[in-house]
């Protein structure tokens, strides 16, 4: 559990888009007490289009589930599992 983390620890979180990580950093910040906290600014998504903008290996490997009719977008072509 988070009780026992120190409020000083650093906490990067990454999601889909980045509104979730928006959400869940402001509780982590202001009802928990944590001071370092950050997130990948856009999400997936938007490092994916980054990394694919510049000519980049991506860090984040397979696909990218998503809330839309798209339902996931393959990131890179790696399968970490199936269901």
């Amino acid at each position: 559990t988070l009780k026992d983390v120190d409020k000083e620890a650093p906490i990067m979180m990454y999601c889909t888009g980045g509104i979730r990580c928006v959400k869940t950093g402001a509780y982590l910040v202001q009802e928990l007490g944590f001071r370092n906290v950050g997130r990948l600014e856009g999400g997936i998504i938007n490092y994916a289009k980054y990394v694919k903008g510049k000519g980049q290996p991506s860090l984040f490997k397979g696909r990218n589930y998503v809330f839309d009719n798209r339902m996931g977008e393959n990131i890179t072509p790696d399968v970490l599992a199936q269901c």
